[in-house]
């Protein structure tokens, strides 16, 4: 079996690229199934990219077995997965990015088709609730995330261990992709389990928090947070961040604010008035607070960065 692209030119960082990305395995079927496994050791940052489809309007079902991952869409939206989860996706504009949230084993079977390709699957149409999935006629971006069954893990697990590590088996591969393809679809209609959307929605809620910090460390946090209610989902959204970004909130507004002072000391700010502006009431804090963070005190920086 040729290991052809298709539409799938998949992109990866240069160096892996240049090594011949060993740990991924893409294929490319007669019935127009296209399949991407991985396993491979990648950084903070590591992108895969899938390109636009060329006006194909194509069905993707994604199983992450180990790594943390966001998937970039082509409107700029972002989902955000974990290991042991599993998702639908149809992205016609234009193509999506899988970004490693976090160095380590990244490890995904993606199993992808085109709309028209799919729905001969059908000859007595498709069922209700597939939906938008196999609409054709206009341009629509959908993630969905699904609730895992047995059935589907070891399909994946199957799919994952007999295309990657055994090129001879990928002949084994085709039935068993669509099969894994047919399955996700049927996964449609059940709703992910409550704790699964529990879940996501804490993660995006500790996003959204990341993303107002590093904007502006002085953001009032007690008020944001204060619109999680009960108190319990405070608690849990923190932990969430601690979980997602491997560093407590209050420290990683810390290190923000720290290094936004640290920039403007080079641009000519005054420390008294820095230190007040970060609300120290007094300078020594603020003093030894930025000598815990970089090693030496504000003037120390000072005098090192206006050197020629």
């Amino acid at each position: 079996m040729s290991a052809a692209l298709s539409w799938l030119d998949l992109l990866i960082d240069p160096v892996r690229r240049a090594a011949g990305h060993p740990g991924v395995s893409v294929m490319s079927f007669p019935s127009r199934i296209d399949v991407v496994l991985s396993s491979l050791p990648v950084d903070q940052g590591t992108t895969i990219t899938f390109p636009d489809p060329q006006n194909e309007c194509r069905v993707n079902a994604i199983y992450f077995l180990s790594g943390f991952v966001d998937i970039h869409l082509g409107d700029g939206s972002v989902g955000a997965w974990r290991p042991q989860t599993a998702c639908l996706l149809r992205n016609d504009t234009p193509g999506f990015r899988l970004v490693a949230r976090e160095s380590g084993l990244l490890s995904h079977v993606c199993i992808s088709m085109c709309c028209a390709d799919l729905a001969k699957r059908f000859p007595d149409g498709a069922p209700p609730f597939l939906g938008d999935f196999l609409n054709r006629r206009r341009k629509i971006v959908r993630l969905r995330p699904l609730s895992i069954t047995p059935a589907m893990t070891t399909t994946a697990l199957t799919l994952h261990e007999s295309g990657l590590h055994d090129p001879l088996e990928w002949s084994r591969c085709e039935p068993v992709a669509l099969q894994f393809l047919l399955e996700a679809l049927a996964a449609l209609q059940n709703p992910p389990p409550e704790d699964e959307v529990h879940a996501a929605g804490l993660l995006e809620q500790a996003r959204a928090l990341h993303k107002a910090v590093a904007d502006d460390p002085s953001i009032d946090l007690v008020n944001i947070l204060g619109q999680c209610q009960p108190l319990r989902q405070q608690r849990e959204v923190l932990r969430a961040f601690e979980s997602c970004y491997g560093i407590s909130l209050r420290t990683y507004r810390q290190r923000v604010a720290m290094a936004k002072a640290r920039d403007a000391l080079t641009d000519g700010a005054l420390i008294k008035q820095l230190a007040y502006d970060m609300g120290y009431t007094h300078v020594a804090n603020f003093t030894r607070a930025y000598r815990r963070a970089f090693g030496e005190s504000p003037s120390q920086t000072l005098r090192r960065r206006s050197k020629p």
